[in-house]
């Protein structure tokens, strides 16, 4: 499932297709989750855990899973009405 372009974040969309234009393709979500493993890693250093990992992962995870359920919903009530 795509992420709706109102949705994305011109940095994170700036990234995905200057990725794409050296043949490195990756979903809109994979680049936000690689951007926020790259922060993390500047704020923690050598000092970044699995623990970090964790908690990176964790909420990304919800926060896709939240957004696309709610773009099933939309779907089904559109093609319902």
């Amino acid at each position: 499932m795509k992420v709706k372009f109102k949705d994305r974040n011109p940095e994170i969309e700036n990234l995905r297709l200057a990725l794409a234009m050296v043949s490195i393709n990756c979903d809109y979500p994979d680049i936000e989750l690689l951007l926020q493993v790259q922060e993390s890693v500047k704020e923690h250093g050598r000092k970044f855990s699995i623990d970090h990992k964790s908690h990176i992962e964790w909420h990304w995870d919800e926060k896709w899973k939240k957004y696309f359920d709610e773009i099933k919903k939309e779907e089904v009530n559109e093609t319902s009405d």
